[in-house]
């Protein structure tokens, strides 16, 4: 008997034993929120609950966004396709105040539906939500057959790789999504053209038909970007409608920044507006043009400078005849046009501007010299004058022989000193006819604007158009945009 109990008891102490080691499994309950054991995830003010600043996790709400009494720019955001078939993903609004994340859509989760979205002018089954068109059919086949292989294995169908999923439409309709009261909000998108798609709109501030601000990204023809507003009907075009062509059949991003007062738009994180600001007369570029070189030889033709205010014509030149009286030729004595280091006087040169021509046969503005770098041929009456702002300024260009490309002057506002002056040049395939930059130079100091990948070829002819708006400058080749630079 006390052998049997002893046995008993033995068996008690096993069995304690294999559940105290057990305690861990998976399978017993969880402890609960209340519990204390699991983080706060609450939206609570100033908490964004990711290190960075990033916005709220998943799962958060926007209960916490208080939209600024004060603001401009409320109300609903929407999205339409401007002539053919255009595409649209990854949609996400951010508060700025907060970073608290208010919007967010992919369309790839399964089941991906759009009952976040209202269709205005149309029906919701307009739209509906694909395949990224520009996944390759590789991609697409080994997808579905990743899914429809009976010998894949479980770990295979882990790796395979979802297709991208984008929401498309031909139709005209918009899809309106957000609130009537959003303001001080960060839009980010991307949207994707096909051939003959002339574009996209991206709405925003939008109260009914009749009243609403829309970017334009393409413009219905896939040839400018601009803004405008739409006021009881009426539409205002709010900004330059800049030259722009989109290529086809890839992704470009775009994000609008609802500031109090103004907008501000990046496409392919670059600032192209910062609309409805007001500039100040002191923060405006103004100032003349002009021809620099820099170890190049090239012809210059049809030279027109337009008031974007206005329309008028502040100065036209095709060459037909050699009267260059009213230009005039600018160097330093150590070549470098306006080289705030050296301290060196200006002068007017005689001999620099032997190499400055027109060729009576063609009828262009020539400089025939290979061996200048930096000086410049300046338009005399356009020098310093208050006259001269919010102009476009172009021309046709052709490199002749040389090192590199071209190089326009323009808003120059003093030049009589290299430590005073004030100008801005667009150094064409600089470096060599590698890169294109804007290079400002403010009280003889020199700073660049990105640069970009640009190749320029002897004998071909381009078209330059540079627009001098406000405190912003924009540069194009063949209207597509190469540079920007805003103050």
């Amino acid at each position: 008997m006390k052998k049997l109990l002893s046995l008993m008891l033995a068996l008690l102490m096993v069995a304690s034993v294999c559940l105290t080691a057990c305690s861990d499994d998976p399978e017993l309950p969880t402890p609960t929120p209340d519990s204390g054991n699991t983080p706060d995830t609450s939206n609570k003010p100033g908490n964004t609950n990711n290190p960075g600043g990033e916005t709220n996790k998943p799962g958060n709400t926007a209960d916490d966004y208080v939209p600024d009494p004060s603001a401009s720019f409320g109300g609903w955001f929407g999205i339409a396709a401007d002539g053919g078939q255009a595409y649209f993903d990854d949609i996400k609004g951010v508060a700025k105040a907060k970073k608290i994340e208010l919007f967010n859509n992919t369309f790839d989760e399964e089941g991906a539906n759009l009952d976040k979205f209202t269709a205005v002018g149309g029906e919701i089954s307009d739209w509906t939500i694909v395949d990224d068109p520009t996944a390759t059919k590789e991609e697409t086949n080994e997808d579905a057959k990743a899914g429809e292989d009976n010998d894949t294995t479980a770990e295979d169908d882990e790796k395979a790789e979802p297709v991208n999923k984008a929401l498309t439409t031909s139709s005209s309709s918009m899809l309106k999504f957000g609130g009537a009261d959003w303001n001080r909000i960060q839009l980010t998108t991307k949207f994707l053209l096909t051939e003959g798609c002339g574009g996209v709109k991206v709405y925003f501030g939008y109260t009914d038909e009749n009243n609403y601000y829309v970017v334009k990204l393409g413009g219905g023809d896939n040839s400018k970007v601009f803004v405008a507003s739409v006021k009881d009907g009426k539409e205002t075009v709010d900004t330059i409608e800049l030259s722009y062509v989109f290529k086809t059949n890839e992704w470009v991003t775009l994000s609008i920044v609802l500031n109090p007062e103004t907008v501000t738009v990046y496409v392919a994180g670059t600032e192209l507006f910062e609309a409805y600001k007001t500039v100040a007369a002191e923060d405006l570029y103004t100032g003349g043009i002009g021809f620099g070189t820099w170890l190049t030889a090239y012809s210059v033709d049809n030279v027109k400078v337009t008031s974007f205010d206005t329309g008028d014509v502040l100065y036209q030149n095709d060459f037909s005849s050699d009267d260059l009286s009213g230009w005039q030729a600018y160097v330093a004595a150590d070549g470098a046009f306006a080289n705030a280091t050296t301290g060196t006087p200006w002068s007017k040169d005689e001999a620099f501007a032997a190499d400055w021509l027109v060729n009576t046969a063609e009828g262009v503005l020539q400089c025939v010299s290979t061996s200048i770098s930096g000086s410049g041929l300046l338009l005399t009456e356009s020098l310093d004058n208050a006259k001269w702002n919010n102009y476009i300024f172009e021309f046709d260009a052709r490199k002749d022989g040389g090192a590199e490309g071209f190089m326009p002057y323009f808003a120059v506002s003093s030049y009589t000193t290299p430590s005073s002056a004030d100008y801005i040049r667009w150094n064409q395939g600089g470096w060599g006819n590698t890169k294109t930059c804007f290079q400002i130079c403010t009280s003889g100091t020199i700073s660049g604007s990105t640069q970009v990948d640009d190749v320029y070829t002897v004998g071909e002819w381009y078209h330059v158009t540079i627009y001098v708006i406000g405190n912003a400058v924009y540069g194009c080749v063949n209207g597509q945009l190469l540079s920007v630079h805003i103050n």
